[in-house]
C-alpha cells in the first residue's frame, strides 16, 4: 500500500482514468522525489473524479521500472486497476496543496487556504459538512466561501463510500447512490439493502449484500419484493413495460428457488414497495408505469384540440404547394392538412413513399402561420440528414433536453425517425415542452423498434386516438430498381417473387463465411458502401478483418502515456463513426468520418469535408466504421448497403425490412436462404411488445 499525491492528470472520461503521483507520507509530503507512479484505471473503480494535489492511498500489484533522463535515472511504479481510496489531507501543506491545486476550489489561495488550516486545522472539513457560513465569514469573501462549499460537495461523500464499501457495494452503485440521496445513502441501504437492486445492482449480488451484512432471511418481503423487481426489469430489457406473473415466474424460480412457497409468496406478498405497481393482474415497473401515464395524459389533452380549416390554412398550403416542381398526390395533401390541423398527429409510410416532401411542405406552411419549428432526430445522423432534408434547424433530442424547456406559443415539435423514441426518452420530451407545444411524429412503423422500454409509435397509432396519415405510394424509387416491391413484401411477411431482383444481389454463404464475403463486396464496390451486421461482436469481427483486408498497410495509430508508446485499433486512413454526442466538436453519435492524421490524438475528415482535430474525449468516443450496426445506420442512407444476414435474436421481420431501406443505388445481403426466410416469417419485436401506452391513450378522460 502506498499514499500517492496527483501531479498530473493525462485522462479523465467515461472510458479511462490515468494520472501519474508522487509518493507522500501521511501528511503529504513528498518521500522519494526519484520515483513517479503511474495509475491507470477505469471510472467504475474509482470514488470520485481524479484532481491536481489530492491523495490516494493505493493497493495492488504494480510493474516497477526505471527511466533514464541523460546521466538521471527515475524510476516508476505503473499501478493498472489497483484498489483507490481518496484521502482528506491532515496537514497544513497538504491542505494548502488540495484547495490550491484542485481547479473546483477556485478563488482561494495560497494564503487564505493556509489561514483556514492555522484556525480550524482538520475541523474545516466538519465545518464544510454542516455548511457552517458564521465561523467562516470572518476568513473569506462570499464568492470565495461559496467556491469552498461547493469544491468540497465531492469529497463529503468519502466516509460515505468507506462505509458502502466495507459492505462491499460497487463503486459505481455507490456514485447512483450517492447521486440521487446524498447524505441519506446509508440510511436508505440500512432501511432496505434490497434497495440496491433498484440503483441497478442485479439481485443475486444485492441479495448477498443483504444476508451477508445486514442478516437478512429467505423469506424477507423486502427480499421477495426485490426478487419481483429484479424479474420485471429483466422482462422490460426486451422492450416491455408490462408483465404477465407467467412471464415473471421462470426468473422468480431461479431467484428463489422452484419449492418451498417462495414464489407464491412473492406474488402475494401485498403492499407496493414504490419499485413496482400491480394492476389487473398485470406488473408494472413504478417508473415506467408512470411515464405512460403522463405520455397519454399528454397526447389525449392534444388529440382532443383539431383546428378548423380556415382560410389561412387553406392559403399558406397553397403557397407551398405552388412552389413545389410537382404536383402532390391526394393522400400526400390530405398528409399535409390533417397535420395542420390537428395538435398532434402522426405521418407513417415506407421507403419512398415522399414522407420527406410531405413533410417539408406541411412544415413550411406552418411556419407560414406563424408557427416556431423545432425539429428533432434520436442520433445525431438521422437530425443531420433532417436538416438536409426539410431546411430548418434540426437537433438532437438529447440536446434540446439539454436546453431550457420550450415554453408556451405556437410551436410545433417535430420528431423524425420517431419509431425508434422509447418511453422514457418520450417521457423527458412531453415534461419538456410546454403542454400547448403540438407534436408531429414522423417514422416508419415497420422499422425496427427502440432500444429502450416501450413503442411509442406503434402504440400511438395502435389507439385510435390520434390523427395518423399512412403514405402508400412509392414515390422515390423507380420500380426497376426492385427495392420498394422487396421492402413491402418483407414488412408485410412475404417472401419476395426473387432474392434477385433490379439492384439488390443475394450472396448465399454460410454464417463462417459471411464476414470475409462482406468485405470483399466492399473493397471492389467502387460507389460509397457500408456494411450492416445485427451484432455488436459481429460489427467488431467484420472491422478487423475489412480493416486487414481493405486497409492493409494503412500506419498503425499508436499513442504515447506515461512515456511508452501504446498501439490503438485505428490506422491512417480507417473509416470510423463516432458514438457520442460532442456539440463542441460539431459531431453526434453517429457521425461518420475517415481518420486522416495520426499524430497526437489524431484527426478525422468529416463528411462536410472539414477536419476535426481529436482529443481524448473525441477519440475515446472513436470506433471502427468499415461496418455498423443497424441501429446506428437508422434514419440514415448509403450508396452500396451490405447486409451481413447472420441469425440472431434481433434479426426478424423489422430489422430485415430496415436494412433493406437503407439503399440508395445498390443492396448486397450475404448469408443462407434459411435465414433470410425466418426473419421475414418472424414477426417484428415492435408487435410482440408488451406495453400500456396504447391502451391509456385509448381509455376516455
Amino acid at each position: 500500500m502506498n499514499l500517492v499525491r496527483i501531479t498530473a492528470i493525462y485522462q479523465s472520461n467515461a472510458k479511462h482514468v490515468n494520472f501519474s503521483a508522487i509518493l507522500v507520507d501521511d501528511q503529504g509530503n513528498c518521500i522519494d522525489a526519484r520515483t513517479v507512479v503511474y495509475v491507470r484505471t477505469t471510472p467504475s473503480h474509482i470514488s470520485l473524479e481524479p484532481a491536481l494535489g489530492q491523495v490516494w492511498q493505493v493497493e495492488g500489484a504494480c510493474i516497477e521500472s526505471e527511466q533514464s533522463h541523460g546521466s538521471y535515472v527515475m524510476k516508476a511504479k505503473t499501478y493498472t486497476e489497483p484498489k483507490l481510496t481518496a484521502v482528506l489531507p491532515s496537514s497544513n501543506e497538504a491542505f494548502v496543496r488540495f484547495l490550491t491545486d484542485d481547479k473546483d476550489f477556485k478563488g482561494i489561495g495560497e494564503s487564505k487556504a493556509r489561514e483556514l488550516w492555522n484556525t480550524f486545522g482538520s475541523q474545516i472539513f466538519e465545518i464544510c459538512e454542516k455548511q457552517d457560513i458564521a465561523v467562516l465569514t470572518n476568513h473569506l469573501t462570499k464568492k470565495s466561501l461559496e467556491s469552498l462549499l461547493r469544491g468540497y460537495e465531492k469529497y463529503s461523500n468519502l466516509k460515505y463510500t468507506q462505509w458502502m464499501t466495507e459492505k462491499e457495494i460497487p463503486l459505481a452503485i455507490q456514485k447512483r447512490l450517492i447521486k440521487l440521496h446524498k447524505t441519506d445513502s446509508v440510511e436508505q441501504i440500512k432501511q432496505n439493502p434490497y434497495h440496491l437492486v433498484t440503483m441497478g445492482l442485479n439481485f443475486k449480488q444485492a441479495d448477498a449484500i443483504a444476508q451477508k451484512h445486514f442478516g437478512y432471511q429467505k423469506d424477507s418481503e423486502n427480499r421477495l419484493s426485490a426478487a419481483i423487481e429484479d424479474s420485471l426489469r429483466k422482462h422490460s430489457e426486451k422492450g416491455h413495460t408490462i408483465a404477465k406473473a407467467s412471464d415473471l415466474k421462470p426468473r422468480l424460480e431461479t431467484l428463489l428457488g422452484a419449492y418451498g412457497g417462495l414464489v407464491e409468496k412473492a406474488f402475494t406478498v401485498g403492499a407496493n414497495k414504490l419499485s413496482f405497481i400491480k394492476q389487473d393482474e398485470r406488473y408494472h415497473l413504478t417508473s415506467t408505469y408512470i411515464m405512460e401515464q403522463v405520455v397519454a395524459k399528454r397526447f389525449k389533452l392534444l388529440a382532443s384540440q383539431v383546428d378548423d380549416w380556415s382560410n389561412e390554412h387553406q392559403n399558406a398550403l397553397q403557397l407551398m404547394l405552388s412552389e413545389l416542381p410537382y404536383a402532390l398526390t391526394s393522400e400526400q395533401i390530405e398528409a399535409i392538412s390533417t397535420s395542420m390541423k390537428n395538435h398532434i398527429s402522426c405521418i407513417t409510410g415506407g421507403a419512398g413513399t415522399g414522407k420527406t416532401t410531405v413533410i417539408r411542405t406541411a412544415l413550411r406552411a406552418m411556419n407560414e402561420t406563424g408557427f416556431t419549428i423545432i425539429p428533432v432526430a434520436l442520433a445525431g445522423r438521422a437530425a443531420k440528414r433532417m436538416h438536409e432534408s426539410i431546411g430548418f434547424i434540426t437537433t438532437t433530442i438529447a440536446r434540446l433536453l439539454r436546453e431550457k424547456p420550450v415554453e408556451q406559443g405556437k410551436k410545433l415539435l417535430v420528431i423524425d425517425e420517431a419509431g425508434m423514441v422509447d418511453i422514457a426518452t418520450m417521457y423527458r420530451l412531453v415534461k419538456h415542452i410546454h403542454p400547448d407545444c403540438r407534436i408531429l411524429m414522423v417514422g416508419d412503423s415497420y422499422q425496427l423498434p427502440p432500444i429502450g422500454s416501450g413503442v411509442v409509435l406503434n402504440d400511438t397509432i395502435k389507439s385510435n386516438a390520434v390523427a395518423v396519415s399512412e403514405l402508400t405510394i412509392v414515390q422515390r424509387q423507380s420500380s426497376e430498381s426492385g427495392v420498394p416491391d422487396y421492402a413491402n413484401a418483407i414488412k408485410n411477411g412475404e417472401l419476395p417473387n426473387q432474392l434477385n431482383s433490379g439492384c439488390i444481389s443475394f450472396h448465399h454463404s454460410p454464417d463462417d463465411f459471411i464476414a470475409k464475403q462482406c468485405v470483399e463486396l466492399m473493397i471492389q464496390s467502387s460507389l460509397d458502401a457500408m456494411i450492416l451486421a445485427p451484432t455488436k461482436q459481429m460489427v467488431s469481427e467484420i472491422n478487423l478483418l475489412a480493416q486487414d483486408l481493405k486497409n492493409p498497410n494503412g500506419i498503425p495509430m499508436e499513442l504515447s502515456l506515461f512515456e511508452q508508446k501504446y498501439r490503438t485499433e485505428f490506422r491512417l486512413g480507417d473509416p470510423v463513426i463516432f458514438t457520442k454526442n460532442n456539440y463542441q466538436a460539431g459531431v453526434q453519435n453517429g457521425s461518420l468520418g475517415k481518420l486522416v492524421s495520426i499524430e497526437n490524438w489524431g484527426a478525422v475528415e468529416l463528411e462536410d469535408g472539414s477536419v476535426l482535430e481529436l482529443d481524448n474525449d473525441l477519440f475515446d468516443s472513436l470506433s471502427l466504421a468499415y461496418a455498423i450496426t443497424l441501429h446506428k445506420a437508422q434514419g440514415s442512407q448509403f450508396e452500396h448497403v451490405i447486409v451481413a444476414l447472420k441469425g440472431s435474436r434481433i434479426v426478424d421481420r423489422s430489422w430485415l425490412y430496415t436494412a433493406v431501406t437503407r439503399v440508395e443505388s445498390k443492396l448486397d445481403i450475404v448469408g443462407s436462404e434459411l435465414t433470410f426466410n425466418h426473419a421475414v416469417q418472424r414477426q417484428s419485436a415492435s408487435n410482440i411488445r408488451q406495453t400500456y401506452l396504447a391502451e391509456l391513450i385509448a381509455q376516455s378522460s
